[in-house]
C-alpha cells in the first residue's frame, strides 16, 4: 500500500506522555555465523538480541504504555519492506515522573528475510530498529558474514 494511512499502525492516544530512551546501548554489528551456531534449534525461533527501554512517564497520569519494536532493511530481495514489527511488550501502571525498563526479545526469524522461493535467509546488511510509530529511539546496526537460510520452505515432490 503506498497511500496515506488514516491512522498508522500501532496509533493510540494515551491519556499522558512519555519519553522513551534504550536503557543500554545495543551493539553496532553482529556476525550472521556466530548468532547460528549459538542458536538453538528451531533457529528462527532463537533470540537474535533483546532489547532493553526505559519509558518514562513525563505527565501526570498513571498509565499503560505498549512498546512497539519495528524493525527495516534493503539487505536481502527486493522490495523489501518498509517497516516490520520485530518485537513488542507493555509496561504496565507507570506512575507519573517513574521510569520503567523493559526488555523486547526479537527472534532471528524475525529480522529474517524471505527469498523467492519462500526460504527464510540472514542476510548481511544495515538493519534499523525503532521504537513505536514515532521512531523516538533509533539504533542502526550490521549483520555480517555470509547469508544463512535458516528455514527451508517445503517444495513438492
Amino acid at each position: 500500500y503506498t497511500g496515506e494511512a488514516v491512522f498508522p499502525f500501532g496509533f493510540g492516544l494515551p491519556y499522558t506522555t512519555f519519553g522513551l530512551s534504550w536503557n543500554a546501548p545495543p551493539p553496532d554489528s553482529f556476525d550472521i555465523q556466530t548468532l547460528v551456531r549459538q542458536a538453538a534449534k528451531p533457529v528462527d525461533m532463537a533470540s537474535f538480541f533483546t532489547f532493553n527501554v526505559d519509558v518514562r512517564n513525563m505527565g501526570n497520569v498513571t498509565s499503560d504504555y505498549t512498546v512497539l519494536l519495528f524493525s527495516n532493511t534493503t539487505a536481502g530481495p527486493q522490495p523489501a519492506p518498509l517497516r516490520e514489527l520485530v518485537g513488542y511488550t507493555r509496561a504496565g501502571g507507570v506512575q507519573p515522573g517513574s521510569t520503567a525498563s523493559v526488555e523486547v526479545d526479537v527472534t532471528l526469524g524475525a529480522i529474517a528475510r524471505a527469498d523467492e522461493a519462500g526460504d527464510t535467509w540472514l542476510f548481511p546488511g544495515t538493519y534499523s530498529v525503532w521504537v513505536d510509530t514515532t521512531a523516538e529511539i533509533v539504533h542502526t546496526f550490521e549483520l555480517k558474514g555470509d547469508s544463512v537460510r535458516i528455514i527451508e520452505f517445503p517444495k513438492e515432490s
